[in-house]
């Protein structure tokens, strides 16, 4: 099966073995209008089918409050089965674990450092 890809001024999804990989765009601010154009166009993406995801935060500048808590609504967690977070700076480590531990997004979710173990991880959860 071939790769689907789309890239936005905020982040590139990619498809592939039916899980969505979402990469942030360099130095990230996320707002809450950002957030929703974010989860809009995963959605649109996904093209109804509920898959893993992989989010690769490492660029992410920073996100607000309000975005965080947008992130763990039921609308933002449509068709997403389960979520790996990829992490590396102190930032994307902090805003990955405020997320997990503090929001308490309501599928399945974990933070990796390492791209091949969060793809094996979320591979568990495929239909």
């Amino acid at each position: 099966m071939q790769a689907r890809v789309l890239e936005t001024d905020y982040a590139q999804y990619f498809v592939e073995d039916n899980i969505m990989t979402i990469t942030y765009a360099t130095n990230l601010v996320i707002s809450l209008d950002i957030a929703k154009k974010l989860v809009e166009d995963r959605i649109q993406f996904s093209k109804g089918v509920t898959m893993p995801i992989l989010v690769d935060i490492r660029g992410l500048a920073s996100v607000d409050t309000l975005s965080r808590k947008y992130f763990v609504s039921p609308r933002a967690l449509e068709n997403t089965m389960s979520g790996a977070l990829l992490v590396e700076s102190m930032i994307s480590k902090l805003a990955g674990n405020i997320y997990i531990t503090v929001d308490k997004p309501a599928v399945p979710m974990k933070l990796f450092t390492n791209k091949d173990k969060a793809i094996a991880w979320l591979k568990k959860f495929k239909k």
